[in-house]
């Protein structure tokens, strides 16, 4: 028999219902182009500025009023981040690209869970709290301008897996995704190098967030 949406260990999609769920919107072109805007702000920043940026990534102390460290707040893709922490029991809660023309969230139909919290990226489906490590791979390459003994991809990977191993230690699942986007953001290539999409959602050519901007945080370099 063939399993169309496996996932060892976790999930198991013996009657192939899952592939009926719809996948959240396609944000590859608006997630590409946010990512050269991140990288043309950082460019055009001055050096005291850059060194400070790369410093709040890896910064363990606490930010005032949160248990959190300061490098658990410094970089986001909003929309992506927001997409992504959505719990599976409530996948319209915050989905993060309401006001982008067409674009849908995935929805939660078919066998255990469905296709809530994910995104289409380059042609396939994923979490979108995986595909938001691109941008967690490209600012670890842009600090590894200035810094190269600090930041490398070594270096970022590692920090991957203590973020979802150790600081949120029911994430276990989610450490090969988030590692594959990372490495793919680091090195820009394509993801599918380096990770199959475990999800088989349904795509919509049609569910896609348009070529703009998306509102991004790099704590001392934009808010």
């Amino acid at each position: 028999m063939a399993f169309l949406a496996n996932r060892p260990v976790f999930n198991v999609d013996a009657l192939g219902l899952k592939c009926f769920s719809k996948c959240g919107a396609d944000v590859t072109d608006a997630v590409l182009y946010t990512l050269d805007v991140i990288e043309q702000t950082w460019s055009d920043a001055p050096g005291w500025q850059k060194f400070s940026a790369c410093s709040a990534l890896y910064n363990l102390t606490t930010r005032p009023g949160s248990d959190l460290p300061i490098a658990a707040g410094a970089w986001a893709i909003i929309p992506l981040a927001n997409t992504g922490s959505c719990p599976d029991d409530q996948p319209l809660c915050i989905w993060g690209f309401r006001g982008y023309g067409y674009a849908l969230g995935g929805d939660s139909s078919g066998i255990l869970g469905g296709c809530s919290g994910t995104v289409g990226f380059s042609g396939a489906c994923y979490q979108a709290r995986d595909v938001h490590y691109l941008m967690w791979g490209r600012v670890n390459r842009l600090c590894n301008r200035i810094r190269p003994l600090e930041f490398n991809l070594t270096t970022a990977l590692y920090a991957v897996r203590v973020w979802k191993t150790v600081f949120h230690e029911d994430e276990h699942e989610y450490v090969a995704g988030a590692v594959a986007f990372t490495e793919a953001g680091y090195v820009g290539m394509q993801v599918n190098n380096f990770i199959q999409s475990e999800w088989q959602c349904e795509m919509d050519s049609n569910n896609r967030v348009p070529k703009v901007p998306l509102p991004w945080i790099w704590e001392g370099l934009h808010k």
